[in-house]
């Protein structure tokens, strides 16, 4: 008979230190400590020291840097989930890199925050579930060497004509994480690939309008190919997709209560799309809610 639970249970608790420290109008140092006790594992003392720069002349434009020691143990799902768990997973450790800069301007018609991010990791053991091609099911797996760098930038923006105020928010993500495999290993198909589920190109965008209580959101999301098995083979892959909802209400306040009335257009033009092997997900859809709040 398949077993399709387990019974472990394990004991785990962490101790945080965090401080923060401005040095100067335009210099604040921030740090972080952590200690996690996790039963029957060997767990190393996390780091987390970052500095913020606020620019001389423009005190809108912030400077960021950090560097993060990383450590992250396999879950009890990880090493026992049946059928598919792996007892023999090792935790994942290494060291995060990152610097950016941040921009906000605002007045009484318009503001914006913008934010762009890079970053550098090298990961030892990375935890990632891989489907078995022979049965259908996923198993965990460590990667020894796993090597994560990107962008990341976020733009948030507010405008407000007469009584309508109009959101907006997008983000982009360029994300390379890629199998550094074991240098004595050559057999490794899976060296200098793209690592399954991870999209190297990812995006959204957010616009809502607002008046008088109505409104109308339109939301967007892009993914590039994203393969599903770590020898990174086309024939495996989902191919790439863009999502877009559309919604319009109303909410309301009566007495102590109050209403939001919407409808909302899922997959507004019927994109044909997987987000799991052999499982397409719904057309176009509708929905349609009515929350009541006191």
């Amino acid at each position: 008979m398949l077993q399709l639970g387990y019974d472990v249970m394990r004991y785990e608790g962490s101790l945080f230190l965090g401080t923060y420290y401005e040095l100067n109008p335009h210099v604040q140092l921030n740090g972080n400590l952590r200690k996690d006790y996790i039963e029957n594992r060997s767990t190393p003392l996390i780091y987390t020291f970052g500095i913020n720069y606020k620019h001389l002349i423009s005190k809108n434009l912030v400077i960021k840097a950090s560097a993060v020691r990383n450590f992250h143990a396999a879950s009890l799902n990880d090493l026992y989930y049946q059928p598919s768990g792996n007892p023999n997973l090792k935790s994942e450790k290494g060291y995060t890199y990152e610097g950016g800069l941040s921009y906000s301007f605002g007045n009484k018609i318009f503001s914006l925050n913008s934010e762009i991010t890079g970053y550098y990791s090298e990961i030892y053991n990375w935890i990632a579930w891989i489907p078995n091609n022979n049965n259908g099911t996923s198993s965990p797996k460590n990667y020894r060497n796993v090597n994560s760098k990107g962008v990341e930038i976020n733009v948030e923006g507010k405008l407000k004509i007469n009584k309508t105020h109009f959101y907006m928010n997008g983000n982009y993500a360029y994300t390379s994480t890629v199998n550094q495999g074991n240098p004595e290993d050559t057999d490794d198909i899976s060296k200098g690939k793209q690592l399954p589920f991870i999209p190297l190109h990812s995006g959204n965008i957010f616009i809502k309008a607002e008046n008088r209580g109505y409104y109308a959101e339109y939301q967007h999301n892009s993914y590039s190919e994203i393969y599903s098995i770590y020898t990174n083979n086309p024939s495996e892959a989902f191919v790439p997709y863009f999502m877009n909802n559309l919604s319009v209400g109303k909410h309301w306040s009566w007495k102590r209560f109050n209403f939001d009335a919407n409808l909302k257009v899922n997959n507004l033009f019927n994109e044909n799309y997987k987000s799991a092997m052999n499982r397409y997900m719904p057309g176009r859809n509708y929905m349609l809610m009515l929350k009541i709040g006191f």
